[in-house]
């Protein structure tokens, strides 16, 4: 599947971006949140892995990101947005990335719909399922060749700095603690919860 990533933990965290602007990391949970890989040893067997008799399977972890999605993983915070593993595709599939609950795939839908970034090169499928998969995934609309897949990975990267302002990251802050707020002990109804997530979103306007 690629390179694994945990990326819920960054408490206090910062990211300086390369204009030497200064952007807090939110944390989507408290404490150290990392991904279990399972029970199949297939799973657990990537270079990389902690190993150490005496420490338990599920805080064995991939601590590298894919180049070409890295900078998208790593904004997705400042969204409050929590991702647990991705892949760039490597050029032969489509970029993911896999997101820790159905209401982080909703809030990053309603997001980037408002941010309204053109994407002309890719197709971008949010997909969520309580049951199974909550996920992102990103297609080249230009085939794998050498050229579809890097106009693909502008997409990605233009998509990933859009996030990268200060005000917005502010913004967003505050309408997802409404959303929080607003839902409430309806979150588990995820029509609401969507049509709620866009209402908030679209007040993020600067």
């Amino acid at each position: 599947m690629g390179n694994r990533t945990v990326f819920a933990s960054h408490v206090g965290a910062v990211l300086q971006d390369g204009l030497g602007c200064k952007l807090a990391v939110c944390p989507m949970e408290r404490g150290r949140r990392r991904h279990s890989f399972g029970d199949d040893p297939a799973e657990r067997n990537f270079s990389g892995l902690e190993r150490s008799g005496d420490r338990d399977e599920s805080q064995r972890v991939e601590n590298a990101l894919d180049l070409g999605i890295a900078l998208l993983v790593k904004a997705f915070p400042l969204a409050r947005v929590a991702t647990s593993y991705s892949c760039d595709g490597h050029g032969v599939w489509p970029a993911s990335i896999h997101l820790f609950f159905p209401w982080d795939v909703i809030w990053a839908k309603a997001v980037f719909t408002f941010l309204n970034v053109p994407t002309p090169n890719s197709r971008w499928n949010w997909t969520t399922d309580k049951l199974t998969t909550d996920e992102l995934t990103i297609e080249p609309l230009g085939g794998y060749s050498d050229a579809g897949v890097l106009a693909m990975l502008h997409d990605i990267q233009a998509s990933a700095r859009s996030l990268l302002n200060q005000d917005l990251i502010d913004k967003l802050g505050e309408a997802h603690s409404k959303l929080l707020e607003t839902t409430g002990e309806r979150f588990d109804d995820l029509a609401y919860f969507a049509d709620e997530a866009g209402r908030q979103a679209q007040g993020c306007a600067l």
